[in-house]
């Protein structure tokens, strides 16, 4: 299975203020982008227009329109500068899954409109870096990695559920299990088989964990509400006793884990030690 990534350079056009967690500011902006560039009906909603089923704005951005659960779209930075200066830049990286990886044209015309728009609640305008990224295409799944001892860092505020509430005892086996469910549901997406890697979940013995809960606000343009949308970070060591384990965590790495991630949220890496 391949994915497509867009790695863009925003170039700072004035002084700016952003926030230090830009995962809904960013997230806000290309969905904003993406609309304008891509609806020539301007409704006020998706649900009742006639051409919902074969919009690449629902396809990559909007499932409440089309009432899937899986939204093939990750927008993440890592940047936690929040004064830049005019020439200052902020790095973007974009991930298209399934049917949308065919949309990473209308994309780029996104985060070359959300640029121009203005990031911020001030509309703080940026510029697309030259040359404009190309649209990367990659493996999902690399050669299987060696049974041996893995560290996991959690990059992005990981966020789960444990039946109806947050997860708040975050061990190996539940990580385990969101990385195998995340790969399970783009395979359902796009339709296609799952590989033999997918179907138990591997075995793997947790060495050490230094987690901690980050708590992120944010403004909910949808409920008109404040919202906290915290999850943990940090790192994680275990044993693999097939290296199973590390090859699922390898490939959910590309595509982020548990909830929030269209925001950037459950970025994960592995490093052996």
């Amino acid at each position: 299975m391949e994915i497509v990534t867009l790695l863009a350079c925003l170039k700072a056009k004035q002084n700016s203020i952003l926030p230090q967690y830009k995962f809904s500011t960013l997230r806000g902006a290309l969905g904003h982008g993406l609309r304008r560039v891509i609806c020539i009906k301007r409704r006020a909603q998706c649900q009742d227009c006639s051409l919902l089923q074969h919009c690449p704005y629902t396809t990559i951005f909007d499932n409440s329109a089309t009432q899937t659960e899986f939204l093939p779209l990750v927008c993440y930075s890592g940047n936690e500068q929040m004064e830049f200066h005019a020439g200052d830049t902020l790095s973007v990286h974009i991930t298209l899954m399934g049917h949308a990886a065919a949309h990473s044209a209308y994309t780029l015309l996104a985060l070359q409109e959300m640029a121009s728009q203005g990031l911020g609640k001030d509309r703080q305008p940026f510029a697309i870096g030259h040359p404009p990224p190309l649209p990367q295409v990659q493996h999902l799944y690399d050669t299987p990695l060696p049974a041996g001892s893995y560290r996991l860092r959690l990059q992005s505020p990981l966020r789960s559920k444990t039946g109806s509430r947050l997860t708040t005892d975050l061990g190996l086996q539940k990580i385990l299990h969101l990385a195998q469910r995340r790969l399970q549901s783009l395979h359902e997406h796009s339709g296609q088989p799952l590989p033999p890697l997918l179907s138990d979940t591997p075995q793997a013995q947790e060495i050490s964990r230094n987690l901690h809960w980050l708590d992120i606000g944010r403004y909910s343009n949808r409920q008109a509400t404040k919202m906290k949308l915290g999850g943990f970070v940090g790192t994680m060591e275990f044993s693999d006793p097939t290296g199973a384990a590390a090859t699922m965590f390898n490939a959910a790495a590309k595509i982020h884990i548990g909830k929030q991630t269209t925001f950037g949220y459950g970025k994960i890496e592995l490093e052996g030690i």
